[in-house]
């Protein structure tokens, strides 16, 4: 019983990370946000983590910051843009 409950725990933690959050849901946003082709657009991890974290974009010479926050499964984020960085 024990490790099944390891199991489940370190496979639920694995469901997001970083690179998942910033691939399928910044960098999408981003493009769009920056009117930039998805390709040039680049995106870091500025604070935080895959869950909760702050994040910065950059693409044909503009730039923003969003806040994502994740699902503990990481089935879905909602990400804010900071309405003050450009």
């Amino acid at each position: 019983m024990r490790k099944s409950l390891l199991f489940a725990a370190l496979f639920l933690g694995a469901c997001t990370t970083t690179s998942t959050v910033i691939e399928g849901t910044i960098r999408p946003r981003a493009s769009y946000d920056l009117d930039c082709p998805i390709s040039q657009v680049e995106v870091s991890l500025v604070s935080g983590g895959a869950l909760e974290g702050i994040y910065g974009a950059r693409g044909c010479g503009r730039r923003a910051r969003y806040e994502a926050m994740c699902s503990a499964a990481g089935a879905h984020c909602d990400v804010m843009r900071d309405p003050e960085v450009e």
